[in-house]
């Protein structure tokens, strides 16, 4: 379907442009006519009142945050660097094979972001790579309708989750929000709902779904990956499958998109991390705002979550750091 723009008021549909989309985005009006000429719709008084008829899923943009952990085949992070890559890759070909009609921004959200290979990406995605990024594993989500999770994976300590961790195991031994244990997946979720974003889908392995399925909306889809043995062990589902499976879950996704809601909790926000070693401490400590309660454990608070998950990228940026301390010194 083409798109064009054009009407930029109700009612008015400017008849020079061709038989396509006449459409304001982010306006008030918009127009879809088929490409035959044989239907035309108004989608403004949906989009006005927060609904969408079911043609106007055609319209949405989708954000695929997409891990490695959680993926198709791999149990470990030592897996031949070119199998990892084109593992991922092939996932995200499959997700967005199922959402043909739709803009996509593809965030690589693993290690440092180079690994999608992207020669090989249909044409209506956009790929986000490379770091740093204000937002992390999340960049490009204020500028979609809802989110996808793909390739994600338990939080550290996860019984049977592949490669268990939250963020990196080498800084977070434990993260809390609001009292509460939380995993990558929660975290990402929340600062979705912070820009009124729902998460529509998540894939990975079945521990990690277990975990988090019934703290999301109803609405949303899951794909189960593999069924995890150990922390680097797991009975791997044929990739030919699973990729059937995030192809199809993705379309049924994006037509309840309006249907699934954004989550948040309420502010205000408290974060806990029990660190790796007392290094780390020593160097978040230095930030503005941060307590250290004891040798390995620090915690801040903020009304504003966006506030809240920048804080926690510095304390892994810092996690980092440490490392240089401990090769070279001061």
């Amino acid at each position: 379907m083409g798109r064009g723009r054009g009407a930029t008021d109700c009612g008015k549909y400017q008849r020079g442009l061709s038989q396509s989309l006449c459409l304001w985005y982010g306006g008030q009006c918009g127009l879809w006519r088929t490409p035959d000429g044989s239907d035309l719709r108004w989608y403004a008084p949906l989009r006005q009142e927060g609904r969408r008829s079911d043609h106007y899923q055609d319209l949405v943009k989708i954000l695929i945050s997409i891990d490695y952990e959680g993926g198709s085949g791999v149990v470990h992070w030592k897996e031949p660097s070119e199998f990892q890559r084109r593992m991922m890759t092939e996932d995200v070909i499959a997700i967005a094979s199922g959402l043909k009609e739709h803009t996509l921004i593809i965030t690589d959200a693993h290690a440092g972001g180079r690994n999608i290979l992207p020669d090989l990406l249909p044409e209506h995605c956009e790929l986000i790579r490379g770091g740093p990024r204000p937002l992390g594993m999340m960049e490009g989500v204020e500028l979609v309708d809802g989110v996808i999770l793909a390739s994600y994976h338990g939080g550290i300590g996860l019984q049977s989750s592949v490669m268990d961790h939250t963020f990196s195991s080498r800084t977070i031994q434990e993260l809390l929000l609001n009292g509460k244990i939380v995993n990558e997946g929660l975290i990402n979720t929340y600062l979705a709902g912070y820009f009124k974003k729902p998460v529509i889908m998540v894939s990975g392995d079945d521990s990690f779904i277990r975990s988090i399925q019934e703290q999301l909306d109803p609405g949303c889809e899951f794909v189960v990956t593999k069924y995890g043995i150990s922390r680097f062990s797991a009975r791997i589902r044929p990739p030919g499958v699973v990729r059937k499976e995030l192809k199809e879950c993705a379309q049924k996704a994006v037509v309840k998109i309006d249907r699934i809601k954004p989550i948040l909790p309420p502010p205000p926000y408290q974060i806990k991390i029990r660190l790796a070693d007392t290094l780390i401490a020593d160097l978040i400590e230095l930030i503005p705002g941060v307590s250290r309660t004891s040798g390995v454990e620090i915690e801040f608070n903020d009304p504003d979550f966006l506030r809240i998950y920048k804080s926690l990228r510095l304390c892994l940026n810092l996690g980092i750091a440490a490392n240089y301390y401990r090769e070279y010194g001061d």
